[in-house]
């Protein structure tokens, strides 16, 4: 099968606030994950279908929780 926008999946993980590692958050973090999962989905960017993108960027939840989610996103999409 070839790749196409609607057989590719994506997920954006990441976070703003490093504090508790004892870095400076930024805001320019936040604006490149959004900026990234708007070209996934733009028509002139791969143009992923909304459905094909997990953005989990500032997930504040646990492990397991997080688990769920990637486990959810990739068996709905088999």
């Amino acid at each position: 099968m070839e790749p196409s926008a609607e057989t590719t999946l994506a997920i954006v993980l990441g976070a703003q606030d490093f504090s508790r590692a004892g870095l400076e958050s930024d805001p320019a973090f936040t604006a490149s994950a959004r900026a990234f999962a708007a070209y996934l989905t733009a028509p002139e960017g791969l143009g992923l279908p909304a459905d094909n993108l997990l953005d989990r960027f500032d997930f504040n939840n646990g492990s397991d929780e997080f688990n769920e989610f990637i486990f959810e996103f990739f068996s709905q999409a088999l």
